[in-house]
């Protein structure tokens, strides 16, 4: 019969309105992660302002004042489990489990490539 031996089935770029996606399964799932890391990134940093903001406009009501402490506090709390998430799941799969792909490039941080 027929063989495909060394022929990839799937193309490596697949075009869409909003650009070219990868199609390889490795290379979607780091630019998905990626996404979601700035993405709770970006909401941690949002309520720390938001927190902060509330704070200085409380003027003296405790009530706000308990408020706006209790969003700073679950803001930075949020912000330490998704660094931390990242750190112990890189710390994982590289060092414990070795899984090939997860490792840090030099000079790269999560999913940021280096490039010499």
């Amino acid at each position: 019969m027929f063989a495909c031996q060394g022929i990839s089935v799937i193309p490596d770029n697949i075009s869409t309105e909003i650009g070219k996606i990868s199609a390889k399964p490795e290379k979607l799932v780091e630019a998905f992660s990626r996404i979601l890391i700035y993405l709770a990134g970006g909401v941690s940093l949002f309520l720390l302002l938001s927190g902060a903001i509330k704070y200085l406009f409380s003027t003296g009501n405790p009530d706000n004042i308990e408020e706006a402490k209790g969003i700073i506090t679950h803001a930075l709390g949020g912000f330490l489990l998704v660094f931390l998430s990242v750190f112990l799941l890189r710390f994982m799969g590289v060092d414990v489990l070795h899984i090939p792909g997860l490792e840090l490039s030099p000079g790269g941080g999560v999913g940021i490539p280096y490039t010499p």
